[in-house]
């Protein structure tokens, strides 16, 4: 568009220069043409000026939106890295609850082995006290047996202990002791 312009103003003045140079025509003649001549380069140096004030425009308008294309740019890359530590995020929570669900699998085992081991416990504490109460039982029977014959309970050994009451859990058949107490 613009060396359609710079054609069209040559030409133009080419006709001026030409114009000029002619001496065979007359005055009238030379003065219309200047007259067309200086009014059609008038025309065209004000539309060339509005060409190129619409280009500084437009260079102006360019330049705005080249920043707007920068920030939007920007923004693109900052969502784009959000998005991409998300789902970098999202991909850990998955080989966290993984994890998770693995510790709470071994607590449930973990919970399971120390119930068999409190049960094994109970069970090692109910066999020392039956084999207490029974050697409680038969020392008991002994010194029963001792008093029936000699009409005297045996005398402790210093330094030995007395058997409380409240020690003695009772858990078994007490059919011995009723009987005696009844007898």
């Amino acid at each position: 568009m613009l060396s359609n312009l710079k054609e069209k103003l040559h030409n133009v003045q080419e006709g001026i220069v030409y114009s000029l140079s002619r001496d065979d025509t007359s005055f009238l003649t030379h003065q219309r043409e200047y007259l067309a001549g200086a009014h059609l380069l008038s025309k065209y140096q004000h539309d060339w000026q509005g060409i190129h004030a619409l280009s500084e425009q437009n260079a102006a308008q360019a330049k705005t939106i080249d920043i707007q294309i920068e920030e939007v740019n920007r923004c693109i890359k900052h969502h784009w890295h959000v998005v991409k530590k998300f789902s970098s995020d999202v991909g850990d929570l998955n080989i966290i609850l993984t994890h998770t669900e693995k510790a709470l699998n071994e607590i449930e085992k973990l919970a399971e082995d120390y119930e068999i081991r409190l049960k094994v416990i109970d069970e090692e504490k109910d066999k020392l006290k039956k084999k207490s109460f029974q050697l409680a039982e038969k020392k008991f029977l002994e010194e029963i047996n001792a008093y029936k014959e000699s009409g005297m309970l045996p005398k402790k050994a210093e330094g030995q202990q007395l058997l409380k009451i409240e020690d003695i859990e009772i858990e078994q058949d007490l059919s011995v002791l009723q009987e005696y107490l009844d007898g």
